[in-house]
């Protein structure tokens, strides 16, 4: 499952309030994402979420490979990627530079939410 946060605030720039914002971004990610896990294992399915800051799992032993959630949603919806220093942003067709992607896998079938 893809999970696309709109930001307060475009994220191409490195300034103090793009810091903050996500923060507060990955901390509601984090929040959500672990309700969710708490429900589908509740069902009966395999379920993980990956941390946007450092691309590793919550619940898993981490392997030698990170997620990259820029990467996976580029792949699966094709938006744009816009260079930002080190690492890449996505550009959302309507929010534009101000989007955080996340990512939550899981054994449960499309539509079980």
């Amino acid at each position: 499952m893809l999970v696309l946060q709109p930001s307060t605030v475009v994220l191409n720039k490195i300034t103090s309030d793009t810091e903050k914002q996500k923060q507060l971004l990955r901390r509601r990610f984090l929040h959500l994402s672990k309700r969710l896990i708490v429900h589908l294992k509740d069902e009966g399915y395999a379920a993980e979420r990956f941390d946007p800051k450092t691309g590793q799992p919550y619940y898993s032993r981490p392997g030698s490979l990170t997620l990259d959630d820029v990467a996976v949603v580029h792949s699966m919806l094709g938006y744009r990627l816009v260079p930002c220093g080190d690492c890449r942003l996505i550009e959302h067709p309507v929010w534009g530079c101000g989007v955080f992607p996340s990512v939550v896998v899981s054994s449960a079938p499309t539509g079980t939410l």
